[in-house]
């Protein structure tokens, strides 16, 4: 279903992607782990 996402969203690789949530940043960790699964190597976790 991520693939799928990102494949809608016409995101690929050589995009930097940054992530944020609002619940302390669990959620977005995790987005971003699955991220690296797909084979995205530019990702940020912004805080604040």
């Amino acid at each position: 279903q991520l693939q799928q996402l990102v494949d809608y969203l016409n995101l690929s690789p050589d995009h930097h992607v940054v992530v944020y949530d609002d619940e302390g940043g669990a959620w977005a960790g995790r987005l971003i782990w699955n991220l690296h699964c797909l084979g995205f190597t530019r990702t940020s976790l912004l805080n604040g």
